[in-house]
């Protein structure tokens, strides 16, 4: 669950950076205002550097949030590493059976 979290609020931070990139892309591949990609002699790799640039932002907000939860809770980056990546969550995070 709060792997999940963490990938929206990675998503919701890096909407900024990913829009400024963008607008600077479209300016250096001569990408008209308003007008359709697909359109455009570049449009295509616009939007394919576009992906790129998000999958890879969104990728270095994920483990900065991990290592800056990791801290905080007093945690080594390899088990901020097994909580985030590998979901191996610490034993007292689980409820207990109910018998």
């Amino acid at each position: 669950m709060v792997s999940v979290l963490m990938v929206w609020l990675s998503i919701f931070v890096a909407a900024y950076p990913v829009w400024v990139i963008s607008e600077y892309l479209s300016i250096l591949l001569n990408i008209a205002d308003g007008a359709s990609i697909t359109d455009q002699a570049n449009g295509w790799l616009w939007f394919t550097l576009l992906i790129l640039e998000f999958l890879i932002v969104v990728t270095v907000c994920y483990v900065l949030w991990a290592l800056i939860f990791g801290k905080l809770n007093g945690w080594s980056p390899q088990k901020s590493f097994g909580v985030f990546i590998k979901f191996k969550y610490p034993k007292h995070w689980y409820k207990a059976k109910v018998t």
